[in-house]
């Protein structure tokens, strides 16, 4: 078996364009930051093909085929690059940045999904208050992002989700991101321009059918 690297990602409306899976964003964005040639597999996840189910029966993306080795587990699949590919060393040297903004993504999904009035202006509290919480981090970071001025495995984790949120939420709730946390401002505005998310985000389109179909 060749010692290439096949990534297997959600596809998008078309089957080939990236779809919105924070998780696949996630990976690929490791695989860039290492500099490594992959290949990029969409997987119509609505309807997986026969061969896609084959290889990995329980149907997840992302999937990484390295060698004999498939993985369909997003931090499995970030611990091993990271292991099987040193450098450029991507881990943080405080367990922190790990945890920061840990509950974001839960509390934008149940914003999104909750249908009564009262309910959502509860959870968009909530929301804005797990903001706050990851702009004060970054406020006491030793650079622009989670752990320095660098890129590293756990702003590869957490841009995917809030590029979601900042797409979905203004779409569906007409959520204003908070101008008055500027430190969390300039953390999405620099990984926004970083090639290792420009050469693997999905487009806005996708983010919005998918989370249509999630609300319908």
């Amino acid at each position: 078996m060749s010692d290439s690297l096949e990534l297997y990602v959600k596809a998008g409306q078309d089957g080939e364009k990236l779809g919105d899976c924070p998780f696949s964003h996630r990976i690929q964005m490791i695989l860039q930051l290492k500099g490594l040639d992959y290949q990029v597999i969409p997987i119509n996840t609505q309807v997986k093909p026969r061969e896609f189910l084959d290889m990995n029966p329980s149907g997840k993306v992302p999937v990484l085929l390295h060698g004999d080795r498939i993985m369909d587990d997003s931090t499995v699949i970030a611990d091993y690059i990271e292991t099987t590919f040193p450098e450029p060393p991507l881990r943080t040297n405080s367990p922190l940045p790990e945890k920061a903004g840990m509950d974001i993504f839960q509390k934008f999904t149940a914003f999104l999904k909750a249908k009564d009035q009262d309910k959502q202006e509860n959870l968009r509290r909530s929301l804005r208050d797990e903001l706050r919480k990851l702009n004060s981090f970054l406020q006491n970071s030793p650079g622009v992002f989670l752990d320095g001025d660098n890129l590293k495995l756990p702003d590869c984790n957490i841009i995917p989700k809030l590029y979601i949120i900042k797409v979905a939420a203004k779409h569906f709730r007409d959520f204003e991101w908070p101008e008055d946390y500027p430190a969390l401002k300039n953390y999405l505005d620099s990984a926004f321009e970083t090639e290792a998310f420009k050469k693997t985000k999905c487009e806005d389109e996708e983010i919005i059918y998918s989370w249509g179909k999630h609300l319908a």
